[in-house]
């Protein structure tokens, strides 16, 4: 088993939400955390304050969406961490619109933040990571298609691509790389999309799912932490959707 205790992990878009619940799981099972945040300083100081409760790590702002960006949390980490053993690529936004409402802006922003980043950090610190792992944020909605949010969709699916190819050519490297695809979470992105469908959290797992339960960020963060530790999966994708994708669920205004 893979153990994460003194690694150091980088962790995208770890300000709040997914992101933060995965930066303080890696932090309690050991490992030194680096946050990363866009915009919102304040939410990546409160994610930095909890880490170190339990270990150590840094914040860097940068917007991950740019090669820049990703080029500036590389050297950050670098510089102070001297290397990076985990990087989850979590960065990511989804803004439910129909597809012939989806203009150019919305386009271009959720390719960026949700693929782009994947790229560019995947390939910023692929060069220099030797024996660690990769995990990529895809979705559910990149392997079976819904209503609303096929911009966001396709670039889930392409991140799915990309965990597969990267888990080849990565490991001369003994880097492994593996995703996990959940369905709505509870979180304040997800609420966006059960504000479309005007649905209150229970009502929505009891109409979409088996198990009547909504996803948490925990439960994502513990697919993460699994996929982390597991040394001979590499290439895979973890679904989370509390059953969904066993149901014939399309949703409609």
């Amino acid at each position: 088993m893979y153990s994460i205790k003194n690694r150091i992990a980088v962790v995208t878009g770890s300000g709040r939400g997914i992101g933060r619940e995965i930066a303080l799981e890696l932090a309690k099972n050991g490992a030194n955390v680096v946050v990363n945040v866009k915009k919102r300083v304040e939410d990546g100081k409160q994610t930095l304050e909890d880490i170190k409760k339990y270990s150590s790590g840094i914040m860097v702002q940068a917007d991950v969406s740019t090669r820049e960006g990703c080029k500036k949390l590389q050297k950050e980490t670098l510089d102070n961490l001297g290397k990076c053993d985990i990087l989850v690529n979590n960065a990511g936004i989804s803004i439910a619109k129909p597809f012939l409402e989806s203009d150019d802006k919305l386009i271009e922003k959720t390719i960026n933040t949700n693929l782009m980043s994947t790229i560019y950090c995947s390939q910023e610190f692929g060069r220099e990571m030797r024996d660690g792992t990769i995990i990529n944020m895809s979705s559910i909605a990149g392997i079976k298609p819904m209503n609303f949010i096929s911009i966001y969709g396709i670039t889930k699916a392409a991140i799915i691509s990309l965990t597969k190819y990267l888990a080849i050519e990565l490991s001369e490297n003994n880097v492994r790389v593996n995703a996990v695809a959940p369905s709505v979470v509870k979180t304040v992105m997800g609420e966006s999309l059960l504000n479309i469908l005007n649905l209150t959290d229970k009502e929505y797992a009891g109409k979409y799912t088996l198990t009547n339960k909504i996803i948490t960020t925990e439960d994502v963060a513990e697919a993460v932490l699994f996929l982390i530790k597991s040394e001979n999966i590499t290439g895979q994708v973890i679904i989370i959707d509390s059953g969904q994708m066993l149901m014939d669920v399309i949703f409609k205004r």
